[in-house]
């Protein structure tokens, strides 16, 4: 439970915050990035953020750096995402219900068919 926590400017790459409660939270410029590795034969691994199945009720998100991140099934209702990163993001399944994203790059992001969010 992160309910009203302040994120602002954090470096969250590759955490999991999976099913918890983040309702009117703040993420203002926070990254929340994959964490790349490099293994030991040098081929690199990616460690996206995980949000599935999180409430996000609220919750700002003003220009976060969000590329990759897995928000499936996640609450976004009201949730503000202006001018964030969510490129190749994972929306399927969301409620987006209220939620802004003026000005968000959400190119290569998945969103269940039929869901406009301009």
């Amino acid at each position: 439970d992160f309910r009203d926590c302040k994120f602002v400017k954090s470096d969250l790459r590759g955490s999991s915050f999976k099913e918890a409660r983040l309702s009117r939270c703040n993420f203002g410029e926070a990254n929340l990035a994959p964490l790349m590795f490099k293994n030991p034969d040098g081929t690199n691994r990616v460690m996206p953020v995980n949000m599935n199945g999180v409430t996000l009720r609220y919750s700002v998100f003003r220009n976060a750096k969000l590329p990759g991140i897995r928000l499936k099934g996640a609450d976004l209702s009201f949730a503000d995402f202006t001018g964030a990163d969510l490129r190749k993001a994972d929306l399927t399944g969301t409620n987006l219900n209220g939620a802004i994203f003026a000005g968000a790059d959400l190119e290569g992001a998945m969103l269940d068919p039929g869901v406009d969010v301009l």
